[in-house]
């Protein structure tokens, strides 16, 4: 995602321009924290809030809320009596990047390094029920289908010289671990896929140079592995045109809803460096344009969040953008993070009244003072080449590090866009908050945190032995997580599984 010899021009990230529209709208602000108000629109129609108890894919359903509304057991008044349940170190050592998925008594883990390796637990136990090794590695967390009883991951296939090569999609039977197919991609993936009305859609990457690969979303018959449709990000120029879909698939039922990635070409492309929107055939609805050079990195990290009828997503350029999910109309534009930020992959969640996203890694000035962006066109591209890429290498191939003089943070905010707490961090935020009655799980630093959601109090905290990369999953039966050093761990109110009752 960094291209460190670019030049980053701050002043050209608050211009964004939705497909149709003659010209950009809205204006910016470089204060941190204040919300944007562009275009207001009238309310979207709402989405049911969804109400599994699973957690069957990444930030718990295909709307990627992060919400688990089904589990009233646990909540701010008692959270601080979380304990642990048992603790599983059955993937030797391994690191986990991709986050828990949780399909009855099926706890599915999967390790990071290639050939990494699936792991299907037990959630009463931790004990091991099958495993399954697939070609690369995988961060992109997996997604279930318990009607079809079948569970899919996306790897990565790395190269020489950290080069992306095509990687493969796969299709495992969840009650067994056996291969029902598997099927070759055009890129290498980041997230994990979507699945809906019989259907793969998954997001593809690896659109930077020197490669180029042609990244955006492939669909696939959920049964056989057929392939349905391509569609690039980058149609005009294939092979060797570049772009990448990074973050997970939102659905609000009718549109595929996903972040875009730089070219490899320069000048304005409609679909890249930003969002877009496809129809279940594939066909374009609409996309929205973050940065207007679509060679720049300002890549969309993050998932695509839906709720309330609006699609919200954070760009590189640490802007929270909400859209009209149906119209692709800019909603609102909220500065999360003031810097440029290196490895923009985290991603909002919402209990449908707040909403939390994290951010950085942003550089640090003295012990505790933020580093201002520079205005100054020298200092601003030195920065991008001496800094981007040791950020970027550093972080992509060690997640489970801090990087030395650089922060990140965690922040909520009201159904506004206003600031209701920020709570800063020295490790890197790849995930979601996951969130259950007015409390926050999140990653931070060697540690998972429970925040109260509201105002951000530290309301539990279980130190880890080294830092998480895999957000967590909340079920009825309790918190799973798992850390950089290969462990896993299930967490529990006093009295066991039984004390997470569900709404029914």
């Amino acid at each position: 995602m960094i291209r460190g010899s670019r030049v980053l021009l701050l002043a050209a990230i608050l211009c964004a321009c939705v497909v149709g529209q003659a010209a950009c709208g809205g204006g910016g602000s470089s204060h941190a924290n204040s919300a944007i108000p562009v275009n207001l629109a009238p309310p979207p129609v709402p989405l049911p809030t969804p109400t599994s108890s699973d957690w069957i894919t990444f930030a718990h359903d295909d709307q990627r809320t992060g919400f688990q509304a089904s589990a009233d057991g646990l909540s701010a008044a008692n959270v601080s009596q979380l304990a642990l349940r048992w603790k599983s170190s059955v993937l030797n050592g391994e690191g986990v990047y991709a986050s828990p998925v949780i399909s009855g008594t099926n706890l599915i883990i999967v390790t990071l390094r290639g050939p990494a390796v699936v792991y299907d637990l037990s959630t009463d136990t931790g004990a091991v029920r099958w495993t399954y090794q697939v070609a690369g590695e995988v961060r992109g967390t997996p997604t279930i289908d318990p009607a079809a009883d079948l569970l899919f991951v996306a790897d990565r296939v790395i190269g020489a010289n950290q080069q992306p090569l095509p990687s493969f999609l796969y299709a495992i039977r969840l009650s067994t671990g056996a291969l029902v197919w598997k099927r070759q991609l055009s890129g290498i993936t980041h997230a994990g896929p979507l699945v809906a009305g019989g259907t793969v859609y998954q997001g593809t990457s690896g659109g930077d140079p020197p490669q180029c690969l042609n990244g955006g979303v492939t669909a696939f018959d959920e049964l056989t592995g057929a392939s349905k449709w391509t569609w690039d990000v980058n149609a005009r120029t294939n092979p060797g045109g570049g772009g990448s879909v990074w973050g997970a698939i939102g659905f609000d039922g009718a549109h595929l809803i996903f972040g875009t990635g730089n070219t490899c070409g320069t000048g304005l492309l409609p679909t890249a460096n930003g969002a877009a929107a496809l129809d279940l055939n594939g066909n374009l609805v609409w996309s929205f344009v973050a940065q207007q050079d679509s060679y720049l990195d300002y890549d969309t990290g993050s998932s695509v969040m839906v709720s309330q009828g609006y699609a919200s997503f954070k760009n590189k350029n640490g802007i929270l953008y909400s859209m009209n999910a149906t119209t692709g109309q800019l909603l609102r534009s909220t500065m999360i993070d003031p810097n440029y930020g290196y490895g923009e992959f985290p991603s909002p969640s919402t209990d449908g009244s707040v909403t939390v996203i994290g951010y950085g890694l942003n550089p640090i000035v003295g012990p505790s003072t933020p580093r201002r962006p520079p205005q100054a066109f020298q200092e601003l591209e030195m920065r991008a080449h001496e800094v981007g890429e040791r950020v970027e290498k550093h972080t992509r191939r060690n997640p489970f590090d801090v990087m030395p003089g650089f922060y990140s943070a965690l922040v909520a905010l009201n159904s506004a866009g206003g600031v209701l707490w920020t709570h800063r961090m020295n490790s890197t935020l790849d995930g979601y908050a996951a969130i259950v009655n007015d409390v926050a799980f999140a990653d931070n630093d060697s540690a998972l945190t429970a925040f109260d959601l509201h105002t951000g109090a530290q309301l539990w905290t279980y130190s880890l032995p080294s830092l998480p990369a895999a957000s967590p999953a909340i079920v009825p039966s309790g918190v799973y997580a798992a850390d950089g050093s290969g462990n896993v761990y299930a967490f529990a109110l006093p009295g066991g599984a039984k004390r997470l009752t569900l709404k029914r």
